[in-house]
């Protein structure tokens, strides 16, 4: 888009040469920008240097064989070789991570859900002179609902003691994801929750010799044990949950392209290993083999001849493959490394889920049993000399 509003407006030459990058073909012309995406010591470049394209070298058959640009950091003029490196595209525009370090006169900022505040301090301090941010309202539109406070700042209650809620408008979550931590110890999402998630351990700790032989009739024997058990766990579902939200956040991962044998949402940057053998044809009378259990980084799926293929990399090589001969999971590297990277989102998950259990079963006993005492968790069980104590607060 970018591109083509250049050449529109006369300011950029309308003739290209097509040249062959880790994508696919490219198109650049004479005084195109590019963005170097690979560290290359030979020529000195960085991943994210930027440099103006300034001529061509072409063999005798009058193909493209290396590209003669001026880098835009410091001037020099460095030959590309083709051949050797393809690690390259058009820089009209950039993903903020890879424009960590970069400096330029004016930015303009297309913001996505994925956000959060590292990312979005590094896209507001790039430029030199102007800024723009821009969101699309529909990208930002949420289902969420947030409880109304008065101005002392109590939630606020209708006849029915319920808490009154409002719908949070598009702006105001573009607003809550530019602004949100990755980290909850820099983060305010969570301190009513722990808050929460404190008194209960309090109560049920002051509350313990009661509920040990009567957990069961109040629904809690699992949930009890996980408020102070450390061995917490997490379904494969939910871990792959949240390392793809924490890779999000961090720009690691990009938009979503396939949804793999209609079950296995698979995205831009995506890590996965093959379930079985996988033989692919390199040429006419060449294949190539790789073992169940490869890891394959996934760059991009869509339709050659009406057959669906996917793109990706494996060991430092570009293959497409038919999705009929793909057998894939997640990488390994989600349950363990990436896990253990996530482990703020894992503890806020777990304190708001055990809380929310704790909160439901006790208003429930409430409503049912209002005049028993919260000690006894149903009527069956009273025991008139059983000493009053102070219920929770909330």
């Amino acid at each position: 888009m970018a591109r083509a509003l250049l050449i529109k407006q006369g300011k950029l030459n309308p003739e290209s040469v097509s040249v062959k990058n880790y994508q696919g073909d490219l198109d650049i012309s004479i005084g195109e920008k590019i963005v170097f995406k690979q560290n290359n010591s030979q020529m000195k470049v960085s991943n994210g240097e930027l440099a103006k394209v300034i001529g061509f070298e072409k063999d005798k058959f009058n193909n493209p064989k290396a590209m003669m640009v001026q880098m835009e950091s410091d001037s020099r003029i460095v030959r590309v070789d083709l051949k050797e490196y393809d690690q390259f595209k058009h820089g009209y525009a950039n993903t903020i991570h890879s424009s960590q370090g970069m400096t330029v006169d004016s930015a303009y900022i297309v913001a996505s859900e994925n956000m959060n505040a590292n990312l979005t301090y590094v896209a507001l301090t790039r430029h030199k002179q102007n800024i723009q941010i821009n969101y699309s309202a529909l990208t930002f539109a949420t289902n969420e609902k947030e409880t109304v406070k008065t101005p002392d700042g109590k939630v606020s209650y209708d006849h029915n003691y319920k808490p009154v809620e409002r719908e949070v408008t598009a702006f105001e979550n573009f607003k809550k994801v530019l602004g949100r931590s990755e980290t909850k110890e820099f983060s305010t999402d969570f301190t009513l929750v722990e808050s929460k998630d404190n008194l209960m351990k309090s109560y049920l700790n002051d509350h313990r010799l009661h509920l040990e032989n009567k957990r069961e009739l109040f629904g809690i024997n699992s949930k009890l044990y996980s408020l102070t058990s450390e061995n917490k766990t997490f379904t494969k579902e939910e871990i792959v949950s949240e390392v793809r939200a924490s890779l999000k956040s961090k720009a690691l991962l990009g938009d979503e392209i396939v949804k793999f044998n209609g079950n296995m949402n698979i995205a831009k940057g995506e890590l996965v290993k093959l379930t079985n053998d996988l033989e692919i044809k390199t040429g006419l009378f060449k294949k190539v083999t790789f073992e169940k259990g490869t890891e394959l980084k996934v760059i991009d799926a869509y339709k050659v001849k009406d057959k669906p293929v996917m793109k990706a990399r494996i060991k430092n090589e570009e293959y497409e493959i038919p999705f009929n001969k793909l057998n894939l999971e997640y990488s390994d590297k989600y349950f363990n490394e990436f896990k253990d990277q996530s482990k703020a989102r894992f503890d806020s998950r777990h304190k708001t889920e055990v809380y929310t259990e704790f909160r439901e079963q006790l208003l429930k006993q409430k409503a049912n049993a209002p005049k028993d005492n919260l000690n006894a968790p149903n009527q069956r069980i009273k025991n008139p000399n059983t000493p009053n104590r102070n219920t929770p607060k909330y």
